[in-house]
Formats: C-alpha cells, structure tokens, sequence
C-alpha cells in the first residue's frame, strides 16, 4: 500500500451510526465500534449491505480531538435509533488512500503530519472498510478519504 493517494469524486453520502469525541488510535473509537457492531441491525435504509464507515469532523487543533461517527449509509435517514446521529459527506474531489488494518495508523500518520499539512485538514475525513473487511485479519483492506480543497476563483 503506497502513501500517494488517488483522487475520486465522491457522491454526497449520508451516514447513521454512533458517534464518541476522540484523539487518533484511541481505545475509545474501537470501544464505538464495539457497541455499534451491536445495534448496527437498528439503522433503517442502509444503503450498501455489508459497508461500515468511520467518519471524523469537528477538527480541534488545539486539543487533537475530533468526533468519530461509526456508522452506514443509508438512503434516507427516518426515525433515528436512540443514541444515534446522522451526518451528510459532502459531494465532492477526495484524496483516497489505500491501506490495511496493520498499515492504519501509518497510514493516518502520513496524512496527519505530511498530506495534511500540505493540503490542509479539512472534515470529514472517514473511513470507508468494505463488505469483505474482517476486523481479525490485519490484512483486511480500507481506505482513508480526505477532502481536497475547494478550488480557489483566480
């Protein structure tokens, strides 16, 4: 898996799920997933079978924090489950890496302290682990989106 992203458009996705506030790699976000893994039959209109996403937004610089959704796609979002929130991706051109559950955090390292800086830190970011991810193998492949920057009128 290479550090140089591809770029993809993507189409507006509205994810439901659980959410927690975090820092990167923290117990707390496979804690989430833990809990989400068990109501995730509760989400109504999900939209790609067998799909999870990991949604990151709300940046905070000062204290590294951010809030990451664990969630699904779904066509629309009806009633909510208790405890659960929604939150739209916006249509758009992303940089997609690709990695594996062993290469995660590297992963996030590079676009944290190198691809970021250079394009800027923008939410959402998430997650994309398809139908075939297996959370026990560590060869299991997901990628990463990250926003690029709108373009600028010149």
């Amino acid at each position: 898996m290479g550090m140089q992203p591809t770029t993809q458009q993507q189409a507006e996705l509205t994810i439901v799920g659980m959410a927690t506030t975090a820092t990167p790699m923290t117990p707390a976000i496979a804690a989430l997933w833990g809990s989400f893994a068990l109501r995730i039959h509760e989400v109504p209109f999900a939209s790609e079978p067998g799909v999870r996403y990991g949604l990151m937004s709300d940046f905070n610089q000062g204290t590294g924090q951010f809030e990451y959704l664990a969630g699904v796609a779904v066509s629309e979002v009806g009633d909510l489950p208790q405890g659960m929130t929604s939150r739209t991706v916006p249509a758009g051109s992303y940089a997609v890496f690709d990695a594996t559950l062993s290469t995660l955090a590297s992963t996030f390292e590079h676009i944290f302290r190198v691809d970021g800086s250079r394009r800027g830190l923008r939410s959402p970011t998430f997650e994309r682990y398809g139908a075939h991810f297996d959370p026990e193998d560590p060869t299991s492949r997901v990628t990463v989106h990250l926003p690029e920057a709108p373009a600028v009128a010149g």
